[in-house]
């Protein structure tokens, strides 16, 4: 049972969608989505950790950054991190962490500056499939069409179509959001390219 009529949520891995709502479903229009806009990496490393060939001691959320800076530096300590965004850039200090890897569009989203940033570049860190896009989810059962023709208006078709290929790429491989899978799809017109990690 759909608990609201029009959901807004981040787009992840396939299968995840908001809690109460399908997805996907036969009754909700999928077609919205925006983003950040792309830039040069999606991650980001806050605190002094520049040089990645030392043993440092860093922390991520994740498996798929987990497993991808390992590749980078085999021996660095890679410790889990929960929280919100702020609530983790404090744990810097207090668990005297040499780094913390977060998504670059929390950051810009939320107005975070800090003083001493690494954004890694695709060929260090991929991202997710479909990080920082949001999706909107449209029960059309209780909004009229009208409100529905609305919401496409945000919609950013490049993104929508690049999300997608992402996340079938997640899907075939089986995996979900805690799978340690990247994927970064570019459309430029008829063009598009794909890197998967």
């Amino acid at each position: 049972d759909a608990a609201a009529p029009v959901c807004a949520w981040l787009v992840r891995a396939p299968g995840l969608g908001p809690v109460g709502l399908p997805w996907p479903g036969p009754d909700f229009d999928q077609g919205s989505g925006t983003e950040v806009p792309p830039c040069e990496g999606r991650e980001q490393l806050e605190a002094g950790a520049d040089d990645l060939s030392k043993n440092l001691k860093i922390a991520t959320s994740g498996p798929r950054r987990r497993s991808q800076l390992l590749s980078i530096n085999p021996k660095l300590n890679i410790v889990p991190i929960r929280g919100n965004i702020q609530t983790r850039i404090n744990k810097i200090q207090a668990d005297d962490l040499d780094g913390l890897i977060v998504a670059k569009a929390a950051l810009n989203r939320l107005k975070i500056l800090h003083p001493n940033i690494h954004v890694f570049s695709e060929k260090q860190m991929l991202p997710a499939a479909a990080q920082g896009a949001i999706g909107v989810e449209v029960n059309t059962q209780e909004v009229s069409s009208h409100i529905s023709n609305l919401l496409h208006l945000i919609n950013d078709q490049l993104t929508y179509e690049a999300t997608q290929i992402e996340r079938l790429v997640v899907a075939s491989l089986e995996g979900n959001c805690l799978s340690p899978i990247s994927a970064l799809c570019k459309i430029d017109g008829q063009d598009a390219e794909l890197k998967v990690r």
